[in-house]
């Protein structure tokens, strides 16, 4: 009985040490395989960065010679343009060109402008609207200070409107209707009539 169990722990003890030496050639069959693998795709990224090597090179000397043809390009063009403005210079110079008269400014027309903007505020005051009407107000006053510096014959009258746009002003703030907004209206009414009548004359 001894003898028999020792054959077959004999014969295990082969098995196993045969099944190791089969997972060994397993083993270095698999690494030589991936070794394999390893080298052929690392061949294979050489290949490609030595051939993108190649196309960038080819690329960068394409583009200096773009470059140098637009450089040629652009002397040549400037050489172009200096000698038409050296043409067209000579030309100006000799035929200078007449001075443009400024035009008059039309009194008339402004002063229309400004009325209507004198209606409007008072419009806008009866519809309970009093910051327009305030704010437009204001503006009417800058114009008619600015205008009077420039109508010498009317300046006394244009600028003794100012009192008269602060009373009103300060009624339509607090909310209160002002009749002096009538006297600017025929302020510029009568300034009106007689820029016609000068024009007539």
């Amino acid at each position: 009985m001894k003898s028999s169990g020792s054959k077959w722990i004999q014969i295990f003890m082969i098995t196993v040490a045969f099944v190791l030496l089969l997972l060994l050639l397993l083993v270095s069959i698999n690494r030589q395989q991936l070794d394999g693998q390893r080298l052929h795709l690392l061949a294979k990224l050489e290949a490609h960065a030595a051939q993108s090597a190649q196309q960038s090179a080819e690329l960068i000397a394409q583009n200096q010679q773009i470059q140098s043809l637009l450089t040629s390009i652009d002397k040549k063009s400037s050489r172009a343009a200096s000698k038409g403005k050296s043409t067209k210079s000579s030309a100006t110079k000799t035929k200078p060109k007449p001075k443009q008269k400024p035009k008059p400014v039309d009194y008339q027309k402004e002063l229309g402008s400004m009325l209507k903007e004198a209606h409007d505020a008072k419009a806008l005051f009866e519809k309970k609207k009093k910051d327009q009407a305030v704010e437009k107000l204001l503006g009417l006053k800058k114009r008619t200070w600015a205008l009077s510096a420039k109508l010498e014959k009317h300046k006394k009258p244009l600028q003794g409107l100012m009192g008269i746009f602060d009373q009103v002003l300060k009624a339509w703030k607090s909310g209160k209707a002002h009749p002096a907004i009538k006297s600017i209206q025929g302020t510029y009414e009568g300034i009106i009539g007689k820029l016609k009548n000068s024009h007539a004359k």
